[in-house]
């Protein structure tokens, strides 16, 4: 085999994904560790945000797992005493989002952006998969 073929399988084996190259996990919140950011809005659905976000189950888990985490109301958040990684995140979170809350926001080992489960034990499920 000539090395021009050779080196046209490799570009094409990488293309596809079989080179064994993954990508990098999407830096959701700039900031190094296992971050979790949750967008809530107090004025619907408050029912679902506090089954999960006030979970002692979830709290507890995010306590002793998460480097930091934030569970924010999307109008009513002051961004004084927080790193601006943070107040970036918040506004991916509303971006990304467009208007549905709850929305979770997690960077780790693999990152996610999505609406937040219902269920405290399904968003255990998905916070362990990214740590």
């Amino acid at each position: 085999m000539s090395p021009r073929v050779a080196i046209a399988l490799l570009l094409i084996a990488l293309a596809l994904g079989l080179g064994g190259v993954k990508p990098p996990a999407p830096r959701y919140i700039d900031l190094p560790g296992f971050n979790v950011l949750v967008l809530t809005e107090t004025s619907a659905g408050q029912a679902v945000n506090d089954n999960v976000t006030r979970s002692p189950l979830v709290r507890s888990w995010l306590e002793q797992n998460a480097d930091e985490f934030f569970v924010w109301d999307d109008s009513t958040t002051d961004f004084e005493l927080v790193a601006p990684e943070w107040h970036q995140a918040f506004d991916l979170a509303v971006a990304e989002s467009n208007g549905v809350r709850p929305w979770l926001l997690v960077s780790g080992q693999r990152g996610a952006s999505g609406p937040l489960p219902s269920d405290p034990q399904e968003l255990l499920e998905l916070l362990e998969g990214c740590r």
